[in-house]
């Protein structure tokens, strides 16, 4: 996920298809190179397959695969891992408080 200049990379799955609960960060610069990645504190939890977004100044990472494969109704939400902050943690929270009144998600399943 990306928030102007900034991208985190968030859980996803190792070779074998585990799901994986690691964050790392990096800033694009202006003529298009990318800073070393930064590994940051891991996820509450692994994760696969989950949307991620960046929505007022929070980085929101929603639902996915947990560690069985299986899929998740949880919400992480924390700072985005900005290199003036120096932390990447993002915990649970519970949806409606971090959904708000403005951040909508719809749809998805599993065939």
């Amino acid at each position: 996920m990306g928030a102007g200049l900034e991208t985190l990379l968030v859980g996803g799955t190792d070779p074998t298809g585990t799901p994986q609960a690691s964050v790392f960060a990096t800033v694009i610069r202006p003529d298009g190179n990318i800073d070393a990645w930064s590994q940051g504190a891991a996820l509450p939890a692994p994760r696969a397959q989950a949307a991620a977004v960046f929505f007022s100044g929070t980085a929101y990472v929603i639902g996915g695969l947990g560690a069985d494969g299986q899929p998740t109704d949880t919400v992480f939400a924390g700072h985005s891992g900005r290199r003036d902050r120096q932390d990447h943690d993002l915990d649970r929270v519970d949806g409606p408080e971090a959904a708000g009144s403005a951040c909508r998600c719809l749809g998805g399943g599993r065939e």
